[in-house]
């Protein structure tokens, strides 16, 4: 359900997918050696913050589950790069990066989340 908690994870998987799918050169490029590789790494570190903000306190696992469910979203954003686009093709690197974003999402929220808990 959609909610003002979960409207910023809702929003941001949108836009992914958006820039995911659409012609690259419809996009600036920086001219920076592996500048896309950071962008993957923080669209789904972001996505993973969004999602744990909007759903992270369910269960127990409920990190676990965060991570898994954003790099499985990059990696299936990767496939229809290869598989319903002309203009872009799946890359393993950005797959790896979308889900090391993912961990990194979790990682960082977890380690705010103690901090605050410990100060709270």
């Amino acid at each position: 359900m959609i909610n003002r908690k979960s409207l910023p994870f809702y929003t941001w998987a949108l836009l992914i997918a958006v820039l995911s799918l659409m012609p690259t050169n419809q996009l600036p490029d920086p001219k920076i050696t592996n500048f896309d590789k950071a962008v993957h790494l923080s669209m789904y570190g972001l996505l993973t913050l969004f999602a744990s903000l909007a759903f992270g306190n369910q269960d127990k696992n409920r990190y676990f589950k965060i991570a898994l469910f954003s790099a499985l979203y990059g990696f299936g954003l990767e496939c229809c790069q290869g598989l319903f686009c002309t203009y872009r093709s799946f890359d393993w690197w950005d797959a790896f990066y979308n889900g090391l974003g993912a961990i990194l999402g979790v990682v960082l929220y977890s380690s705010f989340e103690r901090i605050r808990k410990k100060k709270g």
